[in-house]
């Protein structure tokens, strides 16, 4: 029986570094059960799954999608649309992204039905509110919160000349899987309960959107290494009262809530009347948590109704004003 629908697998072209695929090649095994459906996969020396291990579930390695398949599926938006195909991808154009309307516009030009996965949603009675199906989670805390252990790392040693445990952590893109990344997790943590941090001030790393999927990915990183938690009210007197010396052998972790950062321009914060009248509020982050975190892992999802968490502007002045702690932000 002849497949009556093919779904091809493109490389992926926004960015030299982008290794990721949006399906697996156990993914595309379970899916070619159903003899209805075949699967074409654009070959990639990148790509975290190999050529081989696609053709082993089952896939054709096919180099010219465009007139083989019906569906073609990435994961991040690509240089150009093939006419007449149905594409699965994350544009970043629902904000009406500046730097993405021409692909937009290509979309229309060329007769493509776009399924964006920020945009594939269901209605949820209780909240009122459609809530997205596809969505950044667990991993996405996970993979940032690596990603900024080593950019920290550099901008100790660069900045401060301290040379620190951070700095020989590999980005998330360097880990072979979960299981390698919690092996040198362990192996991290350790080195900073043994040989310590040689700084003279508290490591201050702030994640926000308390209590989300991503937030919660993060904090289970953080939580493998030796740390102790900190209220943000707490963190001037953190760095009033330390007597660290020149090593210092934790991490202190700040929980951002929204009502830790967000205050009524006329009156205290109220839940659902931020989320009702959110220009009425303005952020406090520059002024109660930004001055003192050297990372900030942002793990809360923003649009346009809301007061920016921290604005270029507001960064501009801390540094200006001798404040270069926060310029590792993922």
């Amino acid at each position: 029986m002849e497949p009556i629908l093919t779904i091809g697998i493109p490389r992926e072209t926004y960015n030299p570094w982008e290794r990721r695929a949006p399906l697996t090649p156990h993914q595309v095994q379970d899916l070619l059960q159903d003899n209805r459906l075949a699967v074409a996969v654009q070959p990639s020396a990148r790509r975290i799954f190999s050529d081989q291990e696609y053709q082993q579930a089952g896939a054709v390695i096919e180099e010219d999608l465009g007139s083989k398949v019906d569906v073609i599926m990435g994961v991040k938006r690509p240089i150009s649309v093939v006419p007449d195909k149905t594409y699965l991808f994350f544009s970043h154009t629902i904000k009406g992204q500046p730097e993405n309307m021409a692909l937009l516009q290509e979309c229309l030009d060329k007769n493509v039905q776009l399924f964006d996965y920020e945009r594939i949603t269901e209605f949820h009675e209780a909240s009122g509110r459609n809530k997205r199906l596809v969505s950044f989670g667990r991993f996405a805390g996970i993979a940032g919160t690596m990603d900024s252990f080593h950019s920290l790392g550099r901008k100790l040693l660069f900045t401060h000349g301290a040379s620190t445990p951070f700095i020989s952590f590999p980005p998330a893109i360097m880990h072979d899987s979960l299981d390698d990344a919690k092996d040198r997790l362990v192996r991290l943590g350790e080195r900073v309960r043994y040989e310590g941090i040689p700084f003279h001030e508290p490591i201050v790393v702030a994640v926000t959107g308390k209590g989300g999927c991503v937030h919660n990915g993060s904090m289970e990183v953080l939580q493998m290494l030796p740390h102790e938690i900190v209220p943000v009210q707490d963190l001037p007197a953190l760095f009033e009262q330390h007597q660290y010396g020149g090593t210092q052998y934790k991490i202190h972790v700040v929980v951002v809530g929204i009502d830790d950062v967000f205050q009524r321009c006329n009156g205290d914060y109220d839940r659902q009347d931020f989320q009702n009248n959110p220009s009425e509020y303005r952020s406090l982050f520059a002024k109660r948590v930004a001055p003192y975190a050297h990372a900030i892992v942002n793990c809360a999802y923003w649009d346009a109704r809301f007061p920016r968490l921290l604005t270029k502007r507001q960064m501009k002045r801390l540094y200006e004003d001798g404040n270069q702690r926060c310029d590792c932000i993922h």
